[in-house]
């Protein structure tokens, strides 16, 4: 049985806001669910381009390049566990340089390597060896290899810039942070509210029921509500019996939209997709871990679970726990509405 607790993570928005900048198609994502986005919303987005530098708008940008920007801020909260602001930027200077470059190194691999990266386990404790090890991967194209072999040759700095760059937007984040608060407050209480309703409604609606997870045990699912996520679901482990997450305060309204009907027109659009199809067709065949098909396909992680990520919102593709790896399953179920609809669309039958 899945049990939800509610609690605040104000860290969590600020990472959020920070990475909104960076969420491509956001137009045509949430139009596709018929969501519009608040006036306020836009407002503080808007505030990452009108209130910042040229030269904060390049350091934006060379850690984004380098595909950083997530772990720099998910690595440290889901490792230790943080909660608010302040807290970040105490564990963020007190840690080690090798943590923080463990991060950067293994997020960039992860992004831009397939295949195998076990090997990085080996020297996540040494900045040397880290390095040394990135310079001798024959799959990485010296361009690549220069883009984060740069952070690497001066330490020091690389941790000073990016402080500086959290520093600068936190305090642009401190002017309209109290009304992200009130206003998260506010959604948790709906959230509360509907849940203590119907709680089997309300994990259907916000689609819990996709995580296959063990319900012959009590699993606790701590969720903090997000703004700037607007909708979807982020779970950072699904091994343990008491699972964290967070999830967009408009993910309720986006229900509504999800039947078939209303995602036929996606779907056609999807399926017309060469390599989409090819993910289809392997998921049809078993459950695959997405480093998996990265590496079957040729393809870098990051782009196959976009295309993931697309199928799941659509509800043709779900999330399965395999040794306490998470893997993507085809329900074939929705995938033959689907079909129906068309060959109903088409007078086939």
């Amino acid at each position: 049985m899945i049990n939800i607790k509610f609690y605040k993570k104000p860290i969590n928005e600020f990472a959020q806001w920070v990475l909104y900048k960076y969420f491509d198609s956001k137009s045509e994502y949430f139009s596709s669910f018929r969501i519009t986005l608040d006036e306020q919303l836009i407002k503080y987005t808007n505030l990452l381009e009108e209130d910042t530098s040229s030269f904060l708008k390049n350091e934006f940008d060379f850690f984004h390049k380098t595909n950083v920007l997530p772990v720099i801020f998910y690595g440290y909260i889901d490792d230790y566990e943080i909660s608010t602001l302040d807290d970040y930027f105490e564990v963020f200077e007190k840690s080690s340089l090798e943590t923080l470059f463990n991060y950067l190194g293994g997020c960039f691999l992860g992004e831009t390597l397939i295949g195998d990266n076990s090997g990085w386990n080996l020297v996540k404790h040494d900045l040397n060896l880290m390095e040394n090890y990135i310079k001798d991967l024959p799959e990485l194209s010296e361009e690549d290899k220069k883009i984060i072999l740069d952070l690497y040759h001066s330490p020091e700095e690389t941790k000073m810039r990016i402080r500086y760059l959290l520093n600068q937007l936190a305090k642009i984040y401190s002017t309209f942070e109290n009304e992200i608060s009130d206003i998260l407050d506010k959604e948790e209480k709906r959230y509360i509210e509907l849940y203590k309703k119907d709680k089997a409604k309300f994990l259907d609606t916000n689609w819990f029921n996709r995580l296959d997870i063990n319900l012959k045990s009590n699993i606790t699912i701590n969720l903090c509500i997000s703004y700037f996520s607007v909708i979807g679901i982020r779970i950072n482990d699904l091994s343990t019996n008491n699972v964290w997450g967070y999830i967009g305060y408009k993910n309720i309204e986006a229900y509504k939209y999800r039947h078939i009907e209303n995602h036929f027109e996606k779907f056609l659009k999807l399926i017309s997709d060469k390599t989409r199809q090819k993910i289809l067709f392997l998921l049809a065949e078993r459950p695959w871990y997405t480093h998996e098909l990265a590496k079957e396909l040729k393809l870098a992680p990051s782009t196959i679970n976009y295309h993931l990520q697309n199928f799941v919102v659509i509800d043709i593709v779900s999330f399965k726990e395999i040794d306490n790896k998470c893997y993507y399953v085809l329900n074939k179920e929705n995938v033959k509405l689907f079909i129906d609809l068309l060959n109903s669309k088409l007078k086939l039958n």
